[in-house]
């Protein structure tokens, strides 16, 4: 009896997971999810090694939040989302 040869299934693609090789021919992996659940970010995933990268698209991202640009702080009317500031926390609206 023949051992499946896993590498003969590989489609070069870290994305889509490690493809195996079974009775009934190539299996497909399990594909990489890199959606890092934020509407403000574009995600995407590395075909070379599979990994993942978020680029902020508008506003902000703050405490693991997106906030539109020019939102105010809830906890502080002088702090506001620039991200030409900062992308990642929020700025003082004072000379804005």
């Amino acid at each position: 009896m023949n051992e499946p040869n896993d590498a003969t299934c590989d489609d070069a693609d870290a994305r889509t997971g490690a493809e195996t090789c079974a009775a009934i021919g190539c299996v497909d992996g399990t594909p990489v999810d890199c959606d890092d659940g934020h509407d403000c970010t574009s995600d995407s995933c590395s075909a070379a090694d599979g990994s993942c990268a978020s680029v902020l698209s508008a506003g902000c991202l703050i405490d693991d939040a997106c906030v539109d640009e020019d939102a105010v702080s809830p906890q502080d009317d002088c702090l506001v989302c620039s991200p030409d500031l900062a992308s990642d926390a929020w700025s003082s609206a004072i000379g804005q």
